[in-house]
């Protein structure tokens, strides 16, 4: 039975505390800006002397140069390099007054490159080639002032996070986190890798996750997540506030301790790298690695152990491919999705999805419903139930399982008698995939 969690009755209302210490919204950018008619006469010179770029960039080449050492042949590799990476016609024909934002600060980065790319190959030109690159940067920091508004940063911050929420299948509430975590956060990574699997045709040996497991459970009784360890969920440039305690003060001493260590060996042995790093970390502190920087609140554990009991529910679904023997189980597995991860995640991986746009509203695979969802329902929660997806071991296949047969719809109608009277309903969609 799945834990009712007062979080699902106010989705949108989930905020983090945090600090900001990398000086986030010092700049905010104005899209809907105007370049003024005056910067364009002001810059009327530089627009027609930047035609002088278009011309060397044509002229340029192994040809053209003679390169006598490698050094120069070196060097002038790099700037056809740069050449190529000018999008063809952009520097000819172009009239600034009528390019976008974009494309104007573009053109103006461009200019200030290859002009100083074409010094030393031009000594004619250097005179031109200065002006260009001077005048250039001039207009680059002009088109700034226009475009970015300069605002004074919060030491503090309340972030909200996304309505993009799961149950997973050990019950655990997970986020997602939209534009604010990491692909491999929201599974994006992982699941399109599954097409590489297909396109290969490579035998499933899935890891099942369970290292994930373990860190969950070590976060959930110790009670708080380090720095780090947000940082690998999210995609936010933020950091904790840290409370100090006796045990962060305490583990701020040994990495600073640590830090010393590391410092004398390295200046002492240069054939220590940085690589080495974790290793001696470890090594140092025989396993206790300290977390100077912690957090206790209970919205950010809720993220961050969310995600490692989904990344373990993720691969452990996977792993059950594991013992197939064809080299075509993946790609039949994509065929009933057509690369859409939220059905994947829910009618193949055992989640449940909590809608976003229906209030009260769940959409899940487990045959369990009524059971699982006992305290939903109770609360006037709808739950929509979808056929699983499985992976059949007996046949070697992956199959959909079939709603309408006598022994799953004995088994529903069973469970649906424990819930008669609650204020929410279950609703059977007995719909087939098509692959």
């Amino acid at each position: 039975m799945i834990p009712y969690y007062r979080e699902v009755e106010h989705l949108e209302d989930f905020p983090l505390y945090l600090k900001n210490s990398y000086g986030l919204n010092d700049l905010h950018y104005v899209e809907n800006a105007k370049i003024p008619d005056y910067f364009y006469k002001k810059y009327e010179r530089l627009f027609k002397e930047a035609k002088l770029l278009s011309f060397l960039a044509k002229i340029t080449s192994f040809e053209r140069i003679p390169a006598f050492s490698y050094e120069e042949w070196d060097n002038l590799g790099f700037l056809l390099k740069k050449i190529d990476d000018v999008p063809a016609g952009f520097l000819e024909g172009n009239q600034p007054i009528l390019l976008s934002i974009f494309d104007l600060k573009q053109l103006l980065e461009y200019y200030s490159i290859l002009a100083d790319s074409f010094m030393g190959f031009y000594p004619q030109y250097i005179d031109r080639l200065e002006f260009i690159m001077k005048t250039s940067s001039e207009a680059q920091n002009e088109v700034e002032r226009y475009t970015e508004i300069k605002l004074v940063p919060q030491d503090y911050v309340k972030v909200y996070w996304p309505n993009s929420w799961y149950i997973t299948p050990s019950n655990f509430l997970y986020n997602t986190g939209g534009k604010k975590g990491h692909k491999d956060g929201n599974f994006i990574n992982q699941f399109m890798s599954l097409s590489y699997f297909a396109s290969q045709r490579l035998k499933p040996a899935f890891s099942n996750g369970s290292s994930a497991n373990e860190k969950a459970n070590e976060f959930l009784d110790r009670g708080y997540v380090s720095q780090e360890d947000f940082k690998n969920y999210s995609n936010l440039a933020y950091s904790f506030i840290n409370i100090p305690t006796v045990d962060t003060e305490r583990d701020q001493i040994r990495m600073e301790a640590f830090r010393s260590y590391y410092t004398e060996k390295t200046e002492n042995d240069n054939t220590f790298s940085i690589e080495k790093y974790s290793e001696e970390e470890e090594e140092f502190f025989h396993g206790d690695i300290p977390v100077p920087i912690r957090s206790y609140q209970k919205n950010i554990i809720t993220l961050v152990v969310g995600y490692l009991k989904a990344y373990h529910d993720f691969y452990h679904a996977l792993a059950r491919m594991n013992m197939s023997q064809r080299e075509d189980i993946v790609s039949e597995l994509l065929e009933f999705y057509h690369y859409d991860i939220n059905d994947f995640l829910v009618s193949y991986c055992g989640f449940s999805k909590i809608e976003s746009v229906l209030p009260k509203t769940i959409t899940t695979s487990r045959l369990t419903v009524y059971s699982d969802f006992y305290h939903y329902l109770e609360n006037g929660w709808n739950i929509h139930l979808i056929p699983p997806i499985i992976y059949n071991q007996d046949k070697d296949c992956i199959e959909q399982v079939n709603l309408d047969s006598i022994m799953v719809d004995r088994y529903l109608k069973k469970q649906e008698v424990d819930t008669e009277g609650l204020k929410g309903k279950v609703f059977v969609h007995k719909l087939h995939y098509m692959k």
